[in-house]
């Protein structure tokens, strides 16, 4: 998702855009430093399209309170001749009417930027203090596109504008079921029935943004993109009479989706098929565009047919961001390779406008999440909206600026073989991939600060971790399962607690294995003949990978206490077995004595 960026609020008053002139004879003007010109209005915004286009109806009533216009026989005098009246961009048939239904010359300004222009009614006569004056303004939008105002045969988008000092604002819609109609309240409060009751404003105010849309009346385009693993189908839907929307559209998906997955650095996972489908604003929740994916084999995406061009490749590029359970990675991801996509494709992609006056979300990414629907969002609201999805992108862009635009791209391959990629795992993955250390990034941009001294249990752990995870490694040692998955799950306490105590049995072993490889005298492999000390330092290994601490360091020791005792246990083989030695030959010489004396030569007689 992405905002629809909004520009409703004109940056003048209407004051600042000559809606009330003072006029003096000869030609000569003086421009009133404040407005005494009381307007009470009333503008009926008639959008139902079962009756024709979208019409427009202005009924204002002008009171001179301003003594400078005060009638005088001599000298200059001052009086309104005009008053200005916002249009919708797009409008036309623009016409006025005075008392008694007089035609009145109308002239229509366009402003700078805006869906807004400025219609001038000249008066048939002239307005002096204590005077009124009204007329009428009507203009229909049979077509129209501009920021904020789409016109078709089958849909309408407006703000319905209210101005004045006393401003009435009514809408109306279709009755039809074949309609669906929307009426947003937006400045002026809550409706009573099709009404609006406007407080005085100097300003343009929204009394609501009105939406209504023809059921079924849109049309459907096929074309396919040429992805690295081959042809992607997609299809375009719109509304009937956005051809040229639907063929932009077209041209940025083809062009858009391989550049993503050239810049992203990873294969794009989706369906072999999806749709983009022109959408009401309920269907995309007041937003630009929205991403939906059923199962990964069931995804389209819905436009705003107000969105920006980068909108489209905000959307396209969440094609990649299934994994993240943190809405701030998988958006600011997007709208990071958006924009990075819209530089290199400028001959088709109109940049993104520029938001004035936001700032990046002031940390805390993590506890950020945007409104599952903007409609009826306050100001308030939307900004803190906007603020989130702008911090999200400035970090990605540090994240860039820090690892490079390799370094992301290889951690944005890692985290396509995830299946949930939160803030604290996209951390891990981060360090993991590339070997930085973002802690403290994390903790001023992302974590609240009460995360601190869990980063720093982190930092312990993991730092531990490596240390014995590389020491046991070079003695062919395997950590315990249980600790790697105690840190991949933040539980820090058990990882440093199951660390601390494998030290001491990763060092008895070590010692063991040393003894062992060392080179041995004929004499020491006597000794160590039929201990087998290979057998403890197996079943010590076997302890160790499976966290039995207490055994790993009893067998390690007792194969090192049998290693390093070879020569004394040689030594008292040797005099076993010249005991038994001795006690044979004394046993057998005993026995060849006695035997000579019994059996020896009889004495003469």
């Amino acid at each position: 998702m992405k905002p629809l960026v909004i520009i409703i609020v004109l940056s003048a008053t209407l004051a600042g855009v000559a809606a009330n002139a003072a006029h003096a004879p000869g030609g000569a003007v003086a421009a009133a430093q404040e407005s005494l010109l009381v307007a009470d209005t009333h503008v009926t915004y008639d959008v139902r399209l079962d009756t024709g286009p979208a019409r427009v109806a202005w009924q204002v009533t002008l009171t001179d309170s301003d003594p400078q216009t005060a009638y005088s026989d001599f000298g200059y005098v001052y009086y309104y001749v005009s008053y200005a009246v916002p249009v919708l961009r797009g409008a036309s048939a623009v016409s006025a009417s005075g008392p008694g239904g007089s035609s009145l010359p109308v002239a229509v300004q366009r402003l700078d930027e805006g869906p807004l222009d400025i219609a001038q009614v000249h008066f048939d006569r002239n307005l002096y203090y204590g005077q009124q004056y009204s007329f009428t303004l009507t203009y229909q939008l049979p077509s129209a596109r501009s920021p904020n105002v789409l016109a078709l045969p089958a849909y309408v988008f407006l703000p319905a504008i209210a101005v004045g000092d006393s401003s009435t604002v009514t809408v109306l819609t279709p009755d039809d079921s074949s309609y669906r109609s929307s009426v947003e309240d937006l400045d002026c409060g809550a409706r009573a029935r099709s009404e609006y009751h406007c407080a005085a404003a100097t300003d343009v105010k929204v009394a609501a943004l009105v939406e209504v849309m023809r059921l079924g009346a849109t049309q459907r385009v096929e074309s396919a993109a040429a992805m690295r693993g081959g042809r992607l189908d997609f299809a375009v839907e719109h509304f009937t009479g956005e051809e040229a929307w639907a063929a932009h559209t077209r041209e940025i998906v083809e062009a858009g989706l391989p550049l993503l997955e050239t810049l992203i650095g990873a294969p794009y996972p989706g369906p072999e098929t999806f749709e983009v489908r022109e959408s009401g604003r309920r269907e995309v929740y007041g937003y630009g565009g929205v991403f939906i994916c059923r199962l990964r084999s069931q995804c389209h995406i819905n436009l705003s047919p107000l969105a920006e061009d980068s909108s489209i490749l905000h959307e396209l590029a969440h094609f990649w961001s299934e994994p993240y359970g943190s809405p701030w990675i998988g958006e600011g991801l997007a709208e990071f390779y958006a924009r990075r996509a819209a530089e290199q494709l400028t001959t088709l992609v109109s940049p993104p406008l520029i938001e004035i006056g936001l700032e990046p979300a002031d940390g805390q990414l993590d506890l950020w999440n945007p409104a599952s629907s903007l409609i009826n969002a306050d100001s308030d609201d939307y900004r803190a909206v906007a603020e989130g999805y702008l911090g999200s992108l400035r970090f990605v862009e540090s994240l860039e600026h820090t690892l490079g635009s390799s370094g992301l791209q290889h951690v944005n391959a890692a985290i396509t073989r995830e299946r949930h990629v939160d803030s604290r795992r996209y951390l891990d993955l981060l360090e993991e991939t590339e070997g930085a250390r973002l802690d403290d990034l994390f903790l001023k941009h992302v974590f609240p600060a009460s995360m601190a001294g869990t980063l720093q249990d982190r930092r312990e752990a993991r730092d531990l971790f490596a240390f014995i995870d590389a020491t046991a490694s070079e003695v062919g040692l395997v950590l315990p399962d249980r600790v790697q998955s105690a840190i991949r799950g933040w539980r820090f306490s058990a990882a440093l607690e199951d660390l601390r105590e494998l030290q001491p049995a990763l060092v008895s072993y070590a010692a063991a294995r040393k003894e062992l490889d060392g080179e041995r005298s004929s004499w020491e492999r006597f000794g160590l003949a039929g201990s087998d000390p290979e057998r403890f330092l197996a079943r010590a290994a076997i302890a160790f990978e499976e966290g039995d601490h207490q055994t790993a360091v009893h067998d390690a020791e007792y194969a090192h206490r049998l290693a390093t005792t070879a020569r004394t246990a040689a030594l008292y083989k040797f005099l076993v077995i010249v005991g038994l030695a001795s006690a044979v030959l004394s046993t057998l010489g005993l026995g060849l004595l006695l035997g000579w004396r019994r059996h020896g030569p009889t004495p003469a007689s």
